[in-house]
């Protein structure tokens, strides 16, 4: 999912790479210079503002160098930042942009990622486990840059999956251990859960279950009396309110316990 490296082209960037109206400052990246407003930078990252205000050398220059930076992921944050490009969030841009939001503070851009990644892990297929790959991606984003809504959503996307195979996707090993044991702590919960519940709402349907050639009231008038009671009022009968009740319990767990067993049983095809 890593976006693919090139030079930067698009119109709306090319603009940075000339003086205009607005600029004030020269940030030079990559031996590049990018020519910027210091009111539109400070405006969104306090990190600018301290820079561009504070009793740093860089207030007094007119160029600055940012060593250690790409000029293409700098120019893709900054499209995201200025009101004549306000770029979107995207899975071709975020792995640029995330880190520069979080380095210069950038709290309302990294929200902005949150979101998209969030919005993203909603449309996931709870019930199967082929996205496991873009799931432990999202994962990995999230908590290395603290996006709070999709770390919760992605960890609670990650719980019925299996451990194992998680583990295969090699991004894996970049999720710290806080996260690491968030997961198996919930998921241990949910499978505790799930056979509690499961187990409660069977034991219920059995002790529900009439018995077989029980000699009720309607049985008498039958000739050849089925196993249950034909009759829905009586309680010997498999249409009674009480197991129809209990069975329907059961069955709503079936979701759950489908998307569960999935995990570690491959279904045959259809």
């Amino acid at each position: 999912m890593a976006s693919p490296t090139g030079t930067v082209t698009c119109e709306t960037a090319l603009v940075f790479f000339k003086p205009n109206e607005d600029s004030d400052v020269i940030l030079v990246v990559e031996d590049r210079e990018l020519h910027l407003s210091k009111a539109i930078l400070s405006c969104a990252s306090p990190v600018f503002r301290k820079m561009f205000t504070g009793d740093f050398r860089e207030k007094a220059e007119s160029k600055i160098l940012l060593p250690g930076k790409s000029c293409e992921d700098f120019v893709a944050f900054i499209q995201c930042l200025y009101p004549n490009a306000l770029n979107d969030v995207t899975y071709d841009n975020i792995e640029k942009i995330l880190p520069l939001a979080q380095a210069y503070m950038v709290n309302s851009l990294k929200k902005k990622c949150d979101n998209f990644l969030f919005g993203k892990l909603s449309k996931f297929d709870k019930s199967s486990h082929d996205d496991n790959t873009a799931c432990v991606y999202i994962l990995m984003l999230a908590d290395k840059f603290n996006l709070v809504e999709a770390l919760k959503k992605a960890i609670e996307l990650a719980i019925p999956r299996p451990y194992v195979q998680l583990k295969e996707e090699s991004i894996f090993t970049e999720l710290s251990d806080k996260t690491k044991v968030e997961i198996l702590s919930k998921r241990n919960d949910f499978v505790e859960n799930l056979g509690l519940k499961f187990s409660e709402a069977l034991m219920q349907l059995v002790q529900a279950t009439p018995k077989e050639f029980v000699r009720c009231q309607h049985r008498f008038e039958l000739k050849k009396p089925p196993k249950y009671c034909p009759q829905a009022e009586c309680p010997h009968s498999l249409a009674h309110v009480t197991f129809r009740q209990n069975a329907e319990k059961l069955m709503q767990f079936k979701n759950d316990l489908r998307c569960f067993a999935s995990a570690f049983v491959k279904e045959p095809n259809k």
